[in-house]
């Protein structure tokens, strides 16, 4: 696994490379806005349905970009203005989305330990898969749940179960 540092804005943002290929990105430090939550929206999960998505320091086009997220990448929505989403990721971190840039049509989910291993089936017992370990920042669609497992799919199409306390799915 390597880091590459692309970055920095209130905090350093990074690459997550595995095997020459971007998996995910980091966001270390933050920023936050003082725009409040609006009732009735806080809590609900939001999941980047486009390749690449730009979150800002602030809901416009013209404001300093904070991190890149790739599709799948599970958001947390704060509040709306004006085709915009302010959210929270994985880390409390906040930052605003464009709205066209994310879905409630699935559930997503990221990987929220050091690592977690990935599974032929919804148990310790199955075999790992041929990626053996999902790191931190790994972003999956969700398929579905069985007992305390989740089946997931990455951006590629491949498939994995993962013991559901090692992901964070807002």
């Amino acid at each position: 696994m390597e880091f590459v540092s692309d970055f920095g804005l209130n905090g350093e943002v990074g690459e997550i490379i595995v095997k020459n290929k971007i998996i995910g990105f980091l966001l270390i430090g933050g920023v936050s806005s003082g725009i409040s939550s609006a009732s009735g929206v806080l809590g609900q999960s939001l999941c980047v349905n486009v390749e690449m998505a730009e979150l800002h320091k602030e809901g416009m086009e013209s404001s300093d970009m904070v991190v890149k997220l790739i599709r799948y990448s599970p958001l947390q929505k704060l509040s709306k203005k004006n085709g915009w989403y302010q959210v929270k990721d994985l880390d409390d971190h906040k930052a605003w989305i464009r709205e066209d840039q994310v879905s409630t049509s699935f559930e997503c989910a990221v990987i929220s330990n050091e690592f977690a291993n990935l599974r032929t089936g919804p148990g310790s017992s199955f075999p790992q898969t041929a990626g053996e370990k999902g790191l931190k920042y790994l972003s999956f669609r969700v398929i579905q749940k069985k007992s305390d497992w989740v089946q997931l799919e990455d951006a590629e199409g491949d498939l994995a179960w993962v013991h559901s306390p090692l992901v964070w799915m807002p």
